[in-house]
């Protein structure tokens, strides 16, 4: 069994895809379960992608139709749940960031295992900006996304959700999960969030993040 494997719903995200796998590679990610809504280029032939297939490190299941995302979430977790402890549900623009007030936390592994006695682990979002750019610039998305907007902004109060599938039931949104009965979803700071509830009060002290990365011409 993996311990930590991410699921994305993607149509045409091909600049993204080398540096999103490759950072969340880095940071523990062991399998990635890449859904493709009819891509104009098909996901498994991009050059990064057929790398981790070669590698036996991520599965391509071509789709159809509008608004999947919640279909596509369901089918993870039915299909491929029992071969995962803990499944992350995040978007090409999500970019989970590791915090650990300077104890030097590389790996997303170590602090799931502190949450395992629950359903799911729900990350604060932090959005950023266009940073002005009218058009993609050359160059890695983490290093030319870095504006903020203020933190009273009501996005900065989502969610992106790590899931255990066992627990979880059917997704809510694209933000969350139902849960099994008497398990629950909660924040960093082990603070229930209530079912389905694509909203948490923002924490980014002691654990990872995730970093909303807004993508003006994407």
């Amino acid at each position: 069994m993996r311990y930590l494997s991410a699921c994305c719903i993607i149509k045409d995200e091909d600049p993204f895809l080398a540096e999103w796998l490759a950072y969340h590679s880095l940071i523990g990610v062991e399998h990635f379960y890449i859904y493709d809504n009819q891509s104009a280029s098909p996901a498994r032939k991009h050059p990064a992608v057929k790398k981790y297939l070669a590698a036996g490190r991520a599965t391509v299941m071509e789709i159809t139709g509008k608004q999947m995302q919640l279909k596509v979430y369901d089918h993870c977790v039915q299909e491929f749940g029992k071969d995962n402890f803990w499944i992350a549900f995040i978007d090409l623009d999500d970019f989970i960031c590791l915090q650990d007030q300077g104890h030097g936390l590389t790996d997303l592994r170590p602090l799931l295992a502190e949450y395992e006695e629950f359903a799911g682990l729900g990350l604060s979002w932090q959005p950023f900006t266009s940073g002005g750019f009218i058009s993609s610039p050359p160059g890695l998305v983490i290093a030319n996304y870095t504006n903020i907007p203020a933190r009273a902004n009501r996005d900065n109060c989502h969610i992106k959700s790590i899931m255990r599938p066992p627990l979880a039931g059917a997704a809510k949104n694209a933000h969350t999960f139902l849960t099994r009965p008497g398990a629950a979803v909660v924040n960093e700071q082990r603070r229930p969030i209530p079912q389905g509830w694509p909203f948490s009060q923002p924490s980014y002290r002691r654990g990872g993040h995730t970093q909303y990365h807004h993508k003006f011409t994407q």
